[in-house]
């Protein structure tokens, strides 16, 4: 059974709802095209819902086995934090939790997991900082899982 990709991003958005526990405050998914100035919107949150955590999808690609194809998946997570003391409590933690932090409880939560039945396990593909400063942290991540399509 091959799944739509809304989903798919939903799947994920519960994946990893544990991290409001650890004072995550937004777990949701983009749908505008992302670009600079979108990036800069979801880092200018207001501070009541940041921390934050995006998901995006970023696209697919196809290898063909005959009537079957195998689409790998890309999803891109957007990490958002603020501190008002400086960039080094945004990105470890202070009053609220840091950016580091919340990559690694993500990592934890999703590597290896299969978002839905028959799907293939997720496998995290990079990390890498986006924007930083002004007490502001932007950091993405990209993971991929994959599923089978039948075709005639």
């Amino acid at each position: 059974m091959a799944y739509d990709i809304e989903q798919i991003e939903d799947a994920v958005v519960n994946l990893l709802q544990p991290l409001k526990q650890s004072g995550v405050r937004t777990i949701a998914t983009v749908q505008e095209e992302l670009t600079e100035d979108s990036l800069k919107r979801l880092a200018a949150q207001p501070k009541n819902q940041l921390p934050a955590v995006f998901v995006v999808y970023s696209g697919s690609h196809y290898q063909s086995h005959g009537r079957r194809k195998v689409e790998t998946l890309i999803l891109s997570l957007f990490v958002v934090t603020r501190s008002l003391q400086n960039d080094q409590e945004a990105l470890r933690g202070g009053a609220n939790i840091g950016t580091y932090t919340i990559l690694r409880e993500i990592r934890d939560l999703l590597t290896g997991q299969l978002l839905l039945p028959e799907m293939l396990p997720v496998e995290i593909q990079s990390e890498e900082s986006i924007w930083r400063g002004n007490g502001l942290s932007l950091y993405g991540a990209a993971y991929s899982t994959g599923q089978t399509h039948l075709y005639p």
